[in-house]
């Protein structure tokens, strides 16, 4: 799939880039959200954990977003990535555990 990247920064699109999508449809076309959804609640059931939020599609949001900042990304790239202002709210607890530990190490 080739998209245009924003530039960083910006709200500008950069060159186009291409990539190989990670999540397909059998036949290889883009997985959209509901193919994802669903896969995702047949993994959920196979690995024994509950139909419920915690183990939803939108907890991998958070995920990514505190794996992200934990291993250094700043939280504003991180926001630019999950292109919403909500992705600082979803980084709002390991955020201030992380600045907690920076206060402790000084």
């Amino acid at each position: 799939m080739t998209l245009p990247w924003h530039e960083p920064g910006t709200r500008r699109h950069g060159k186009p880039h291409t990539a190989k999508l990670l999540f397909t449809t059998e036949d290889g076309r883009a997985l959209n959200r509901n193919g994802f959804n669903q896969v995702w609640r047949d993994v959920r059931a196979a690995a024994g954990l509950a139909d419920d939020r915690v183990n939803g599609c939108h907890m991998l949001r958070h995920v990514f977003a505190s794996t992200l900042v934990s291993r250094g990304i700043d939280p504003r790239t991180v926001a630019e990535y999950m292109e919403a202002s909500a992705a600082l709210t979803a980084l709002k607890g390991p955020l201030t555990a992380q600045k907690r530990r920076d206060q402790h190490v000084s």
